[in-house]
């Protein structure tokens, strides 16, 4: 494995991390702790949230992803709009409440 290979790899387990993390937030809340732990659910978040965006930092460092391109304004407008489209046909559905 080289480096590449490794951060590629870090990046993919970092994912992993923060889909996990925001699994139990679903299930618990952003508030919840888990018993004898002293982060909230959404402090878990962001920690792995930032852990994620160093990995991507180092991967941009290296010069195999274009920061420009992940942070395009334009990108982020195009999947908000899509990703309401799905939430609003869920909320038509009654599978998801518009609150």
């Amino acid at each position: 494995m080289n480096r590449e290979q490794h951060y590629l790899l870090k990046l993919s387990e970092e994912c992993s991390e923060v889909a996990k993390e925001c699994s139990k937030a679903i299930l618990f809340g952003l508030d919840d702790f888990e018993p004898n732990q002293t982060l909230s659910n959404q402090e878990k978040i962001e920690n792995e949230l930032a852990d994620l965006l160093s990995v991507m930092n180092e991967l941009v460092n290296m010069g195999k992803l274009d920061k420009s391109k992940i942070f395009q304004a334009s990108k982020r407008i195009k999947k908000a709009i899509k990703v309401d489209k799905y939430f609003q046909i869920s909320c038509e559905l009654g599978r998801t409440e518009n609150k």
